[in-house]
């Protein structure tokens, strides 16, 4: 059973509240400046926003890897997978920091996007492997006997890395 008068006495009680914290406000008010925003939020503390802009986590710039001679070689399976024109290139999402321009991870933008950093083989530069009929060459036929591998070429990363799926 609800109680029809108890509606009067919550609606006091909340006003009494309300008045107490009134006057304690101008309290709390040099209790923030005084405790939490001067020793958290003024400059070179660890609550103001340049502070945290400067400390936080960021990608090195390329130069900072020390990536020069990066080479990174297709595996197996991208090879078979290329060779039949399965999966999509992997997108590495650029990371925007503190105004100093689009970075990414190890090994860096440039080399990811712009270098020719990865080696690849040419369906075609199989020896051992038949792309067409997706099954290893017999042994009777040339090149299976040589156990070598054809000539890697070099490309974009961005362009021929590929996995099975982005999704």
């Amino acid at each position: 059973m609800v109680n029809q008068g108890g509606g009067q006495e919550l609606q006091m009680r909340f006003q009494e509240l309300i008045d107490t914290l009134g006057i304690h406000q101008e309290e709390q008010r040099v209790d923030w400046e005084t405790y939490i925003q001067q020793r958290l939020y003024v400059a070179g503390k660890i609550g103001n926003f340049r502070t945290q802009t400067e400390i936080s986590f960021s990608l090195r710039s390329d130069d900072d890897y020390g990536s020069e001679g990066f080479v990174l070689p297709q595996t197996h399976w991208q090879a078979l997978n290329e060779s039949v024109n399965a999966g999509e290139p992997w997108k590495e999402n650029d990371v925007a920091y503190g105004g100093r321009g689009a970075r990414q991870p190890w090994p860096g933008k440039l080399k990811w996007e712009g270098g020719d950093t990865f080696l690849r083989m040419e369906p075609s530069a199989f020896k051992m492997h038949d792309p067409e009929k997706n099954q290893p060459k017999d042994r009777t036929e040339e090149g299976y006997e040589e156990r070598a591998y054809g000539d890697f070429t070099k490309s974009s990363p961005q362009e021929h890395y590929k996995v099975l799926s982005t999704k």
